[in-house]
């Protein structure tokens, strides 16, 4: 039974002696779980990140798109208020004949009422 003993005794120590390295790689596990969970959470972050900076890209993709389709209208806009422009010239230069040329068949009409009143005065 003392051999039995002694034989324990010496399984007990040799458990006993490779505690201190249990423990060191238990510190090594939890030191390297932390260092996963921190990867963890920077990844997490980076990729919220990402997600907004995604976002920001399609909002001012969004924002470009509306800014060039109003600057199309714009454009629109302006070639017609050019075309406009110039057909009120047109017309106001048409207006400025046709007064001149009403002025002119008016003096000409006061003119042949004159003879004719002359003619039938006489």
């Amino acid at each position: 039974m003392v051999h039995e003993v002694d034989s324990a005794l010496s399984v007990v120590y040799r458990e006993l002696e490779g505690v201190p390295l249990l423990r060191q790689k238990i510190s090594d596990l939890e030191s390297e779980l932390a260092r996963v969970h921190q990867e963890s959470n920077i990844q997490r972050n980076e990729l919220a990140l990402s997600r907004r900076v995604v976002e920001r890209a399609r909002m001012a993709e969004d924002e470009l798109q509306r800014l060039r389709a109003e600057a199309t209208k714009r454009r629109a806009y302006a070639k017609e208020l050019t075309i406009l422009k110039v057909k009120n010239q047109e017309l106001e230069s048409e207006v400025t004949d046709l007064r001149s040329e009403l002025e002119k068949s008016t003096t000409a009409m006061q003119e042949w009422k004159q003879k004719l009143s002359t003619m039938l005065g006489d």
